[in-house]
Order: C-alpha cells, then structure tokens, then sequence
C-alpha cells in the first residue's frame, strides 16, 4: 500500500472521459459521473470508498482484484481501481477509488413509464423470461468466480438496462460492499425485496440475522422482480415497509392474475421463487436448471422493448436515485411512438448505492418541466 501518488491508474482513465454536471454529494465516498469525450452517450461513474482500518482496506481491495475482472455479459463493468493512502485530521486513511460502466435508465423506470401508457403497456414473455435469466446466470457466475458471493441486492431499482435493451447490472459488492438486509438494517427507509425469514430479523434490527443471507434470499429477490416485471407492479406494493411486514395475499393475487397473460412455465418459475418457507424455494442452482430450455428464448430481449430515456435536469443539486434531494424529469422520450409518458418518483429515496428514505408518491401530471420533491434523512 502506497502513498495517494503511488498509483493513478483512475486518474489516467478518467483522461479520456469529462465530468458531467451530476455531482452527487460526498457522503461516504463519493459519486460522480463522466462522459466520454468522443461518445457523450457512453457514461461512467467513479465511487470512492475510504478506511482508516489496514485489515479492512486490505480485505476489500483483494476482493476488488478479484471481482473487477470478472466478465459477464448482464455485469456492468469495474474498468480500474486505484489504492492511495491520505492524511485527514490526523488520520491515515486508505481510499479505493472505482470506475464503473453505468446506465440511466433501469427496470424500475422501464416499469414506471410502462404504467402510464394508457393502456399499461405490458412486458412480454420473452422480456420477463429474459431478466429472469439474466439475474440467476450473473448470480451463478459470481458464486462460481468470486468468492462464492452472489450480487446481494438485485431488484429492479439495480437492473440497468443499456439503450438496446439489455440488462447490466453493477457490482454491489465493489459499489456499496454491504447485501440488501444490511442496507435495511442500517436505513429503515432502505427498500429491498427481502426474503420473509429476514423479516423479523429486520424488525429487530439485528446485525446478524439467524437466517444467514444466502441464495435462497437472493432468488426471492430474483423471483420478486421478475413479478413486478410480469404484472406491472412496484416491488414496494408487495411490502408493508414501516412494519418490515411482506403481503403474501398481493402476491398470490398477481400470480393468479398473470393466468392467461403468462405460459404456466412462467407463473411456475416465479412461484417457486417466492415460497415463503426457504425449505421449498429454489436455490440458484435449481432456478438456473429450470431455465435452460428458456435461455434461448430469453436472450431475443429486445422485442417489445421500449426503451425510455430520462433527462435529468437539475442533476447538480437534485441528483438521480444516488441521493435524497429533488428530482426534475423535463421530458421522457419513447422509441416506439407514444410521444410522452410522465414517470412516477421511482427514484425518489435510493438504489443499492445510497441509504436513504424511499418516497413513492402517485404522480401529478402537468405541461412542461414535472418536479417532485423527497423525504427522509440520509444515513451517510
């Protein structure tokens, strides 16, 4: 470990990209976002995160060498990671710098926009079959290739989706290095599709729940968001979040409502995802295997893909789903022929890479810029 001159790797990078006006905040490392110079559409975003302890700086950073050249086509690349060490108040500090691919738009607006078409726009078979595949390969890639660690907080909020459709996914370990019940336990306000055996474990604000999080967690939370997808439904709608409580009825609607809408091999797949007792859920490995004879047809994704894009227009003092200010979305444009869809506040509280309080308000629809405000306090 060396000093902050020692290796600049990031800042070389960086030479060929330009800060964008999304500065959003420092709190526990920062998060900023850069466009390339050559190509303003390809973005990337850069996180610091900073230690004052040896074993920990140490631990992550072997854990970043590692996961940061793992390939996979559904995982948002990790492009560098520069180590330095900084004096601050007297304090040594070692700071991991990280550089990720990243994408504006994800399946929580995707679902979003596609609610307010009148009629709801549904997702197709081949497109729910297609994020479904995505998630259970990317997870069983990194249990084989990282440490037996899956992604810890997949939902729809962390799917980006790129502008052909396809599904990239950051690396929550590298971003945030927390799971989705840490998150939880340490922001009230945090939302993760958790599994219901954490549940009381989340109520009481365990530390360590007796449920040690594993892939049985991970595919309720794949299994979660593949619903949401299928029905057209926000994952909180599944959640009574103040009381940590999970509604079983809601769910059980929605998968009687997909008959008809959806092969019984799909209504299948996300039912046996979501059993409440972990006993009878599928583990990845049983998800992957019930994929096989679908994976085919899960990777034509881009039929029916609508594809919206959002611009952010007070990026600097707002910010996206990063932080906890004010959100202004001027326009959402569409590649398929409506001409406008307003969003709902899907950002409004925080992905997997912020702790913040999650504002889920119905949206006011009105001519020109569409501003709406959020609430919570900020854990960092």
């Amino acid at each position: 470990m060396g000093n902050s001159n020692e290796r600049t790797e990031i800042d070389t990078f960086k030479n060929n990209y330009e800060k964008r006006a999304m500065d959003l905040g420092e709190r526990y490392g920062k998060v900023k976002f850069y466009s390339k110079k050559n190509n303003p559409n390809e973005i990337i975003m850069t996180k610091d995160y900073w230690t004052n302890n040896l074993d920990e700086s140490t631990s992550y950073d072997e854990m970043v060498e590692v996961r940061k050249d793992i390939s996979h086509e559904n995982l948002a690349k990790c492009y560098v990671h520069d180590v330095s060490q900084e004096n601050q108040f007297f304090t040594e500090f070692y700071k991991h710098s990280t550089a990720h691919e990243y994408h504006d738009h994800n399946l929580y607006k995707e679902i979003a926009a596609r609610k307010k078409t009148e009629p709801e726009t549904e997702f197709s078979e081949n497109e729910v079959w297609y994020y479904a595949n995505a998630m259970v390969d990317l997870d069983d890639h990194l249990k084989e290739n990282s440490l037996g660690t899956p992604h810890g907080d997949l939902q729809p909020k962390t799917l980006m989706l790129s502008e052909e459709g396809n599904v990239k996914v950051m690396d929550n370990a590298i971003v945030t290095n927390k799971d989705a019940y840490q998150k939880c336990n340490f922001n009230d306000d945090y939302f993760a599709p958790i599994a219901p055996e954490l549940l009381p474990d989340l109520q009481k604000n365990k530390v360590n729940p007796d449920n040690i999080y594993s892939d049985k967690q991970e595919v309720w939370a794949i299994g979660l968001t593949a619903l949401s997808a299928a029905s057209n439904n926000y994952p909180e709608d599944y959640y009574d979040w103040d009381k940590k409580e999970y509604n079983r009825a809601k769910i059980d609607e929605d998968l009687e409502g997909l008959e008809g809408r959806k092969s019984p091999e799909q209504i299948m797949f996300i039912r046996k995802c979501l059993e409440h007792d972990p006993e009878d859920r599928w583990g990845l490995s049983e998800a992957n295997e019930f994929l096989k004879p679908y994976k085919g047809l899960a990777r034509s994704k881009r039929l029916n893909f609508m594809n919206r894009k959002v611009e952010q227009t007070n990026e600097l003092e707002g910010g996206d789903f990063f932080e906890n200010d004010n959100l202004a979305i001027r326009e959402v444009v569409v590649d398929t022929g409506v001409d406008e869809v307003p969003m709902t506040d899907e950002i409004g509280g925080n992905d997997f890479f912020d702790d913040d309080a999650l504002v889920h308000r119905d949206v006011v629809r009105d001519e020109g810029i569409k501003t709406y405000g959020q609430g919570g306090d900020n854990f960092f």
